[in-house]
């Protein structure tokens, strides 16, 4: 048996010595226009990487150059907002046999169809929807299969099948890679458990997501959590993701969950709950709406829990920062508690700078009514 292998292994290495030079050159050169084409993505020229693919795909007659240029084709597409252009790329690669049986790149193509799918770029019917969903679960059984294969051994059959493909492929190397089975099953499952969600199919997607470590998946989740009223859970999820965040939207998905749940909470008066909440976005948050109004909700806390001194702290911060949405109320604020401390000389002078800031303001009435108050105390009670 070893004997008739090592000699089947000798043919193999003269046929690829004759046959294979003229292949290796030809993919060669595929290889170095593809990486030309990934740069032009990476730098933003994504008209020009569009052309030369193009190129690729309609000069080269191998099925494995066809399969990731139409898949990075498709992803160019994409990212130049050529959304049907992209899916019709995609889906090209998808039905046809002669590239899907090359590498994975067609899992990829679902992949990518689903997300725009889901994220609205594309219409889909309901009929197409439950399609989709049939497909991806088709192929995470597929993959699975693939997985165990891969991790469990291979027949002499197999075994000399893949000595021969990566003898053909060797010199094939792009800058973008394909995934691997292990990798593919997570990203499909992920793709599917989002897609639940975003049909309010918490029960299935709750399922799936929750058996998932990858940070999108956990993501979903968090989503799912605050999207059935377990605030708690999905906020904890949300913070535990921050540190996977490199483009700012986990941290703006997260900062704004957090604020209408403590609002909420405060709204129910339960501040105990509501106060650390916003002291979370007052932390993280620099000169936004959402840390404004989260720092006059703390400020008005402190005002009712009569902690003057700790409102006034937070008023300041509020009128010396960038964000002018919250000013003319904790401009007001700062009198009310003044006037409380019967500290009326300085009440007095805020309502009257409030009336010099804000003359035309919808609160001037009530700035005018508590100067004349203060105006008055003054008066009697010096």
């Amino acid at each position: 048996m070893k004997k008739g292998f090592l000699i089947l292994l000798i043919l193999i290495f003269i046929f690829v010595g004759i046959y294979g030079t003229s292949y290796f050159l030809k993919l060669k050169r595929a290889e170095q226009k593809l990486n030309d084409a990934l740069l032009l993505i990476s730098e933003g020229n994504h008209k020009s990487a569009i052309e030369k693919l193009k190129e690729i795909i309609a000069s080269s007659e191998y099925p494995i150059v066809k399969a990731a240029a139409t898949y990075i084709l498709g992803d160019a597409y994409e990212r130049n907002q050529e959304y049907t252009k992209s899916i019709e790329t995609h889906q090209s690669l998808i039905s046809d046999p002669r590239l899907t049986e090359k590498g994975k790149w067609h899992v990829q193509s679902v992949l990518s169809l689903s997300r725009m799918y889901r994220q609205g770029v594309s219409s889909i019917t309901p009929q197409k929807t439950e399609l989709l969903h049939t497909y991806l679960e088709s192929l995470i059984d597929t993959v699975k299969e693939e997985n165990v294969r891969e991790q469990s051994g291979q027949s002499l059959e197999e075994e000399l099948k893949d000595i021969v493909d990566y003898l053909l492929k060797q010199s094939f190397s792009l800058s973008i890679q394909d995934l691997s089975y292990e990798e593919l099953l997570v990203s499909l499952q992920t793709e599917l458990g989002l897609l639940l969600l975003q049909e309010k199919k918490y029960e299935r997607a709750e399922s799936i997501l929750s058996r998932l470590d990858a940070p999108l998946a956990r993501f979903g989740l968090a989503r799912l959590y605050l999207e059935t009223g377990q605030e708690r859970e999905g906020i904890s999820l949300l913070e535990d993701l921050l540190q996977y965040d490199n483009t700012g939207k986990i941290k703006s998905y997260y900062i704004t969950a957090v604020f209408y749940y403590a609002e909420n909470l405060y709204s129910k008066k339960d501040y105990s709950e509501a106060v650390p909440l916003f002291m979370k976005i007052i932390e993280r948050e620099k000169d936004t709406e959402y840390s404004e109004s989260s720092l006059y909700y703390v400020a008005m806390y402190h005002y009712r829990s009569k902690t003057y001194t700790d409102s006034i702290k937070y008023i300041d911060r509020i009128l010396s920062n960038a964000v002018l949405t919250k000013d003319e109320e904790a401009h007001l604020l700062k009198g009310y508690i003044y006037y409380d401390r019967r500290d009326f000389i300085q009440a007095l002078k805020v309502f009257h700078n409030f009336l010099s800031k804000y003359p035309y303001s919808e609160r001037a009435k009530t700035a005018y009514e508590w100067k004349a108050m203060c105006e008055r105390s003054l008066k009697y009670l010096g």
